[in-house]
């Protein structure tokens, strides 16, 4: 005598993911503004599709300016453009971020774009061409 074949179990809904263009640029400069609080003031640049950060805790400020002179190790230099990188592969797709210098509002730091680090000032010879 055969097996009747097993009832099919109910399936499941999954849970709708949202897609990037469903995640607005407020949304993303809220969750950023949260993220640097207490170290960088983030701001969006609608005309560069861009989130700057731009840091305001005087031991980055310091670590910075250490750092562009040649006075520290890169090793956490590097280890901020990995988080950074990071984080950039989290946002919505076609964002930037631009890491901005604390002591000069038009130099950028180093650029992120999906996941991609695009330039970084610490370790690359040319100087930053966009803004």
């Amino acid at each position: 005598k055969e097996k009747p074949a097993p009832a099919p179990k109910p399936k499941e809904e999954e849970p709708e993911v949202a897609t990037d263009d469903l995640i607005s640029p407020e949304f993303m400069l809220e969750i950023l503004q949260q993220s640097y609080a207490t170290t960088a003031e983030v701001t969006y640049d609608e005309a560069n599709k861009a989130f700057k950060i731009t840091p305001v805790d005087p031991d980055f400020i310091k670590a910075i300016a250490l750092m562009e002179t040649g006075k520290m190790s890169k090793d956490e230099w590097d280890t901020l453009m990995n988080s950074m990188q990071d984080m950039s592969g989290s946002l919505s797709t076609g964002y930037a971020v631009y890491l901005m210098n604390p002591a000069n509002a038009d130099k950028v730091l180093a650029v992120f774009m999906d996941g991609v680090k695009i330039y970084d000032a610490i370790n690359d010879e040319r100087p930053f061409e966009g803004l």
